[in-house]
Parts: structure tokens; C-alpha cells; sequence
């Protein structure tokens, strides 16, 4: 049996740090083997494929749990068809929100959702964009001039 099989099994972790510990040079081995195994695979139009279809995947499933945790449909019409549901800032701004944080958008929203904060809902695309239009959340656009002012502009 390996020295470390409870390591391995319980903890991924400890397992590495352990073997990193005991083997001079395993982290600078293990770098340049996963180095080299990405050069050689991320060049095959299959891996390419994969790890897209492995990244779309992953974000379909944190936006149905966002959807599920938010009700499964819209607060203004109770409409349920989950193509059509968007997640809505209350409080308007959630495109500069979401240009600000990229990949890790669905986290912070799950975060949110958890920490009770109520600062997205659920609703389709007609009421949100009529929600937008009211609002006049889609014709906000602010910028800097020259002088480092904010000005808002409409």
C-alpha cells in the first residue's frame, strides 16, 4: 500500500503538499509535465472542443441553479419557459456589474442569493426590458472627461 493512500484519499490536497514536502523538485516536474501535456493537447482542434463544450456546461448549470434558487420564474408575470428568463439587478447597473467581473459574474450572484441580500430576481425578457425602458437604465451611460469628472449621459 502507498505511504500516503490515506492522504490521497481523503485529502487531494495534503496529498500534493506532502509529496511536495518529501520529493525535492516534484513541484517544478509536475509544472513542466502539465506544461508540456497543454502545449501538445490545447493545439488539437478536439481539446479545444471539449474544454469549450466542459466551460459552457459548467455555466448552464450555475444559471439554473441561480434560476432555481430565484423562484423559476418571473417576479412581474410569472412566466416559467427558462430560455426566456433573464437575472435582474433590482437596482439597476448589472451590465456594468458583469463587464466588471467576467467568468466569476454567476458566483457573485450566488453569493448574493446566499448572504439574503435580495439584489437579483428573476424576469423574463419583456418585462425586463420594459423594466429597463421605465427605469431608464438602458440609456445611462456614464463617462469620464478629460478634466476626471464623472458625468452621466443620457
Amino acid at each position: 500500500m502507498h505511504p500516503f493512500h490515506d492522504l490521497r484519499t481523503k485529502n487531494p490536497n495534503a496529498y500534493e503538499k506532502e509529496l511536495q514536502k518529501t520529493n525535492p523538485g516534484y513541484a517544478e516536474r509536475r509544472r513542466q509535465y502539465q506544461k508540456d501535456y497543454l502545449k501538445e493537447k490545447s493545439s488539437s482542434h478536439e481539446f479545444r472542443w471539449k474544454a469549450n463544450e466542459r466551460a459552457k456546461a459548467y455555466f448552464r448549470r450555475k444559471r439554473e441553479l441561480i434560476i432555481w434558487l430565484l423562484g423559476s420564474k418571473c417576479r412581474s408575470c410569472s412566466f416559467i419557459d427558462k430560455r426566456a428568463l433573464q437575472i435582474d439587478h433590482v437596482y439597476g447597473g448589472g451590465n456594468q456589474v458583469g463587464r466588471q467581473q467576467g467568468a466569476s459574474y454567476y458566483k457573485e450572484i450566488l453569493e448574493s442569493i446566499e448572504r439574503g441580500e435580495n439584489k437579483y430576481q428573476l424576469l423574463c425578457a419583456n418585462c425586463n426590458w420594459i423594466k429597463r425602458v421605465e427605469q431608464k437604465e438602458c440609456y445611462k451611460r456614464i463617462r469620464t472627461t478629460k478634466r476626471g469628472k464623472e458625468v452621466e449621459k443620457q
